[in-house]
């Protein structure tokens, strides 16, 4: 994944930044590089790496709060979007699962006015914690998705500390709608449980509801710009096929990691690009 790019340069352009590479702690099953389009040093990008996940609300605390310091210093204070992986991510029974201990941590590094950015969290098979931020110095504006409940309103049944984030992100100044990571829930319940293909139409069915409401708010036309495929079970990378269907035009890559849930098979995270607005004669 490469930010940011001039408008109407192809991917084979230099980027100013690269945040991720071959070395993609979940792995890359299928597809190409993603492409990101920003322009001047509006944006910031913070890159953290641990070795050593194993007290892993410790390790995120430590990591976001890094984070924090080191954008809100050079004036980047407003998050538009986290990328968090981490190994054994469902490990551990009930409230001392990995994943529910992370959201703890995430949430005691940051300040209560941090928001909720943008954010995809998944598990690697790769031992350790890798945190990306891209951050602005200006904010943008969140949005929620019509079928889903929240998920900083989850109840308390999935975790002393709700997930701190947001199902999309809207960030004027590039005209993006950065798309969290996606799966098969709905209201704040997994439906279909451990089917992918099923799981897959509901993901698309919840994407699909979130850009409508955005595009209703907004009044802007969205496409598909650059897209991730995530599957906990790499034979459910034939699932891409479907993807590239639903929006041909976009750039797809798929990726094998695991999902936040034991019952979620596949998530999907990506940028829509507004449609050029019309001039007036």
């Amino acid at each position: 994944m490469q930010v940011p790019l001039q408008p109407g340069l192809t991917a084979r352009a230099k980027p100013r930044l690269v945040l991720f590479d071959d070395q993609h702690p979940a792995p890359q099953l299928c597809g190409g590089s993603d492409a990101w389009c920003w322009t001047g040093d509006e944006i910031a990008a913070v890159a953290i790496h641990r070795p050593d996940s194993r007290d892993i609300a410790a390790v995120a605390e430590q990591a976001y709060r890094e984070a924090w310091q080191q954008l809100s210093a050079n004036g980047h204070a407003h998050w538009l979007r986290t990328w968090t992986y981490f190994d054994d991510i469902l490990q551990g029974e009930g409230d001392a699962e990995r994943y529910r201990q992370f959201c703890l941590g995430r949430a005691r590094g940051l300040p209560r006015d941090a928001g909720f950015p943008a954010a995809t969290v998944i598990g690697s098979a790769s031992p350790g914690f890798w945190l990306w931020v891209i951050a602005a110095r200006s904010p943008g504006q969140r949005f929620e998705n019509p079928r889903q409940t929240p998920a900083w309103q989850y109840p308390r049944e999935y975790g002393p500390q709700s997930p701190g984030f947001s199902r999309a992100l809207w960030w004027a100044p590039g005209g993006l709608l950065l798309l969290s990571g996606t799966s098969s829930v709905v209201g704040h319940a997994t439906v279909h449980a451990g089917d992918g293909a099923a799981q897959l139409d509901e993901t698309l069915a919840n994407i699909d509801a979130l850009v409508t409401q955005v595009e209703r708010d907004l009044g802007r036309v969205l496409k598909a710009g650059s897209l991730r495929l995530y599957v906990r079970d790499p034979a459910h990378v034939t699932l891409l096929a479907q993807c590239r269907a639903r929006w041909p035009g976009a750039e797809w890559s798929a990726h094998q990691g695991t999902i936040c849930r034991a019952d979620l098979a596949v998530e999907i995270e990506g940028v829509f690009v507004a449609e050029p607005e019309p001039r007036e004669n």
